[in-house]
C-alpha cells in the first residue's frame, strides 16, 4: 500500500510535491491520486485535531503554580500545560510547531505520499523527539555566541504514528476504488 508518514524528513521543499502541482497529477493516475489525496487528508486532519493548544491564560496560571511549587521546594509538580508521554503534544502559543505545517507531498523515487510536519531551520529536530523521545540540546544565548547548558531527556508524546493507524483502517475501500478504475 504506497503511503507512508514521516515525522522528520519532511521540509520545505515538499512545496514542489504537492498533489496539486502539474508533474505530480500527470504522473499519477486519476484514482490513485484521489485515494492518495483523501489519505494523506485524513492523516494530516487527525494529526492536527490529536493536539489540543494552550491559552495564554492557563499557560499564565500554571507559570504562577510552578513558581509557588519551587518555593516550597515541590519537585513532583505537574505542569498541565505540558502533555503526559504517550499524549499528544499541547500547542503553545510562542514557539516554531504549529499544526498548520503539518503537510503532504507525493514522493515520486518511492511512489509514496509522505506526511508529516515542515522541519524548521533549528540545530536540533524538536519534532522527531517528541514523536520518538529523545535527548534534546538546551540552548542559551544569541544565534551566533549560543551555548549548550543542559541537555534533557524526552518521552515520547506520539502524534503522527497513531494518525496514521486510525486512518488506516478505510484504506481498503479506496485501494478497491483504484483497482476497479475510479
Amino acid at each position: 500500500m504506497p503511503s507512508g508518514s514521516s515525522s522528520f524528513g519532511v521540509d520545505m521543499r515538499i512545496k514542489r510535491m504537492f498533489l496539486d502541482r502539474p508533474y505530480v497529477y500527470r504522473s499519477i493516475s486519476k484514482g490513485k491520486l484521489a485515494a492518495l489525496k483523501h489519505q494523506a487528508g485524513r492523516i494530516r486532519t487527525i494529526a492536527r485535531r490529536s493536539m489540543r493548544r494552550v491559552s495564554k491564560a492557563a499557560a499564565r496560571k500554571a507559570a504562577l503554580k510552578r513558581k509557588e511549587a519551587m518555593d516550597r521546594g515541590d519537585r513532583a509538580f505537574r505542569d498541565p500545560t505540558v502533555s503526559r508521554p504517550g499524549h499528544p503534544p499541547k500547542i503553545h502559543t510562542e514557539g516554531n510547531f504549529n499544526p498548520k505545517f503539518i503537510l503532504f507531498g507525493y514522493d515520486p523515487n518511492r511512489d509514496v505520499v509522505v506526511v508529516g510536519p515542515v522541519r524548521t531551520n533549528s540545530r536540533h529536530n524538536a519534532v522527531k523527539s517528541l514523536e520518538k523521545g529523545g535527548r534534546v540540546p538546551i540552548y542559551m544565548g544569541r544565534k551566533n555566541r549560543r551555548r549548550l547548558i543542559k541537555t534533557v531527556f524526552v518521552r515520547a508524546r506520539p502524534f503522527m504514528e497513531p494518525a496514521e493507524k486510525i486512518a488506516r483502517e478505510d484504506w481498503e475501500g479506496d485501494w478497491a476504488n483504484i483497482q476497479n478504475g475510479f
